[in-house]
């Protein structure tokens, strides 16, 4: 087995207190309404129909698969050529479905990590006591 390809440590971006809009720029106005659309055309072109949001959640479950077996690889267990590249694609798919699965079901995600951030902060006074 060889040693895993990989550039250099990277320093973590969420340090908490950020926004998760900081945290996911877009490439432009109305950049993620576009992708989505194209991905919709391509959807009904291939399959008759776009994918469900049940769809959408299973995709995320093997990209889920995928990632772990990246995170292996980052820990010397498997071989990846180009790592690094490999980890933002599937950590970018991971995140795409996140967001794509959020917005269908109408969840503010950055509602919804603040409110986890503050239940785990809650709970972890809880378990001090």
């Amino acid at each position: 087995m060889t040693a895993p390809t990989r550039t250099a440590e990277v320093e973590p971006v969420f340090t908490g207190g950020e926004s998760l809009q900081t945290l996911l720029p877009t490439a432009g106005e109305g950049a993620f309404e576009e992708l989505r659309e194209r991905l919709a055309v391509f959807e009904r072109n291939r399959y008759g129909q776009e994918w469900t949001t049940t769809d959408l959640l299973l995709g995320l479950v093997g990209d889920l698969g995928d990632l772990a077996k990246l995170v292996q690889a980052h820990e010397g267990k498997r071989d990846v050529a180009d790592l690094d590249r490999a980890l933002v694609h599937e950590l970018g798919d991971c995140l795409w479905a996140l967001i794509v699965i959020a917005d269908r079901l109408g969840v503010d995600l950055d509602d919804a990590l603040q409110t986890m951030s503050s239940d785990v902060h809650r709970w972890l006074d809880d378990q001090a006591q």
